[in-house]
């Protein structure tokens, strides 16, 4: 007579033949995706004008869905944007540095175009005219 296999030895068998794959959700950061230098052109509604500059896109390292846009607008300045959508758009909320204000959002198209439509206002010399942009970065 044949002795029956006890189940949890059929069962070890059978796992050890497999792979088990476990996934860390904070291997990926979204975040990657728009970090590096761009090549902007951008075009003021304002000014009827386009300008080229350079800009500069890294993480924070305080929050884990927020970048740094350093001179936007050819600014100089540092320029919080929220991630969201796996990467591929950025929110820039309301926000005060020096004299500027800046608000708008953005498309990450082909991971190396990004659009940014945003508002740029003085509220030194005239809060109540705002400058509207349109602006495409080139990754580099």
């Amino acid at each position: 007579m044949k002795r029956p296999i006890p189940a949890f030895l059929a069962f070890s068998v059978l796992l050890a033949g497999c792979d088990i794959i476990i996934e860390d959700p904070f291997l990926f950061d979204e975040r990657d995706l728009l970090t590096g230098n761009y090549e902007v052109e951008e075009y003021s509604e304002t000014e009827g004008a386009t300008f080229v500059y350079d800009l500069s896109i890294y993480k924070s390292r305080h929050h884990y869905n927020i970048i740094i846009l350093y001179n936007l607008y050819d600014s100089d300045l540092e320029v919080i944007a929220e991630v969201y959508e796996y990467g591929k758009k950025i929110r820039i909320p309301l926000q005060r540095i020096g004299d500027l204000e800046f608000e708008g959002a953005g498309t990450l198209y082909n991971d190396e175009e990004l659009s940014i439509t945003y508002t740029v206002r003085n509220m030194r010399n005239n809060p109540l005219l705002a400058d509207f942009v349109s602006a495409i970065a080139w990754k580099y």
